[in-house]
């Protein structure tokens, strides 16, 4: 097993969201329990991620649209459907929209992993990922640019 580092996800709302939430503060789910969120599909795997956020705060979450595509959720952000949860490392670059780290905070460790001794394709495949992976390392979590 080979880690790649630790994905932290972020709350996305449109730029023009008239909510009143501090950019500098960790935002609590029970802040936006009036939403109708964008969520991701029940089949997708980063879905109980929100599930389990808006849960721990008393709550399940209003749903806007379901989209398959996790990629997809911060663009149906920025139509104004709503807020959605997704990995810092999907938004786009120059994501023009509001981003907040949520409270408590959500992360995952992602590795690369095989069963027996990979052949030398997917090592080569393993190295390169462990080399591009854009997965932000503990320490510069805090440091990451909100909106």
């Amino acid at each position: 097993m080979h880690l790649l580092g630790t994905e932290e996800f972020v709350i996305v709302l449109p730029p023009g969201d008239p909510s009143d939430l501090n950019p500098a503060a960790r935002v609590p789910f029970s802040a936006l329990r009036d939403r109708e969120w964008v969520r991701l599909a029940p089949r997708n795997g980063l879905a109980r991620f929100l599930d389990e956020g808006c849960a721990a705060a008393g709550f399940r979450p209003s749903t806007a649209i379901f989209t398959e595509q996790s990629a997809a959720a911060p663009l149906l952000t920025l139509s104004g459907l709503g807020p959605a949860l997704i990995p810092a490392n999907m938004l786009p670059p120059y994501f023009p929209g509001r981003v907040f780290l949520p409270d408590p905070p959500i992360r995952r460790t992602l590795a690369a992993y095989s069963y027996g001794r990979p052949d030398a394709v997917a090592t080569a495949f393993i190295e390169k990922l462990v080399a591009g992976a854009h997965i932000m390392p503990p320490g510069l979590v805090e440091a990451f640019p909100r909106c």
